[in-house]
């Protein structure tokens, strides 16, 4: 089978913690490309 890395959103991370709005963006676009809305 084929594997594929796919980069949605890259950031900075300052902390141990990635912010919700960082992370919020990721899914969000993951979604989009799922849905077909690319």
């Amino acid at each position: 089978p084929a594997h594929a890395i796919l980069v949605f959103h890259a950031f900075q991370k300052k902390t141990q913690k990635a912010p919700k709005r960082e992370m919020a963006l990721g899914r969000q676009r993951l979604k989009e490309v799922l849905h077909g809305n690319v």
